[in-house]
């Protein structure tokens, strides 16, 4: 009687951790679309990868980590305001514990404008803008 109540336990509490199978992600799932206009999750990369200052980040934290990762980014839902932003991609170190941002990028996906939250500031940048303040 004791092992029936404590397999019906066990497999009441398995079931509802909320735990869901992974799902079989979809062809062109790693894109991001808007008015017709896709977006590459490895175009972002590639591209942010050409930043002088992306570079250096990406390699200070391939030497942190022992050669394992270099920089890491996160894609977030267009920004909707004044003027459109675009994509909000955030750059920087994703450990074990928490995701550190260096820099927050935005990218037009109809232009494939580039631009830049500059931190000190507060005020979205153009690249070449925040290039001359951040050699």
């Amino acid at each position: 009687m004791k092992k029936i109540f404590l397999y019906l336990t066990l497999f009441v509490f398995v079931t509802s951790c909320g735990h869901k199978k992974d799902k079989q992600q979809a062809p062109g799932a790693d894109s991001v679309q808007v008015e017709n206009t896709t977006l590459s999750e490895q175009f972002i990369h590639d591209t942010l990868l050409t930043i002088k200052q992306v570079k250096k980040s990406d390699t200070y934290i391939d030497s942190l980590t022992n050669h394992k990762h270099g920089i890491s980014f996160m894609i977030g839902k267009p920004q909707q305001g004044k003027e459109n932003l675009g994509y909000q991609i955030q750059a920087g170190y994703n450990s074990d514990v928490h995701f550190e941002t260096y820099y927050f990028f935005y990218i037009n996906p109809a232009n494939k404008e580039i631009k830049v939250l500059d931190q000190t500031s507060g005020n979205i940048l153009s690249l070449q803008e925040w290039q001359k303040q951040n050699p």
